[in-house]
């Protein structure tokens, strides 16, 4: 075993590990969303929890996001990862770059939901 394929088996899971969780919620919150305003689980924002339309078309919206996202990410991780020989350095690059577009995308997602949201339900 070379140190390259050690790397292969510690960084890249943990690497994909943010974008399948997220991919995962993404599909769970799309099938399964919840039923009526609450305080625990769903795309909560003043917005959203306005009327009872507003909060299933936010979580519609934004869970299908979530799952369009973590795709992009997951992708763009796999394309970085085999782009170049693994190595502890390059992992560590890695995960800043994955950290900063998961923040992107979280940020992203809720400006567009907040969008889409006051299109639909604002006059």
């Amino acid at each position: 075993m070379t140190i390259f394929m050690a790397v292969d088996y510690v960084y890249l899971p943990a690497l994909l590990s943010a974008p399948v969780i997220l991919f995962m919620v993404g599909i769970w919150m799309y099938k399964f969303p919840p039923k009526k305003v609450n305080y625990y689980m769903g795309y909560r924002t003043p917005r959203s929890k306005r009327s009872p339309e507003a909060w299933r078309e936010a979580n519609r919206y934004s869970s299908k996001l979530l799952v369009e996202f973590s795709l992009i990410l997951i992708a763009v991780t796999l394309w970085l990862w085999f782009l170049k020989d693994p190595t502890d350095e390059y992992a560590a690059q890695m995960a800043f770059i994955d950290t900063f577009l998961l923040l992107l995308f979280m940020v992203l997602l809720i400006i567009m939901t907040e969008r889409h949201l006051k299109k639909m339900f604002e006059n």
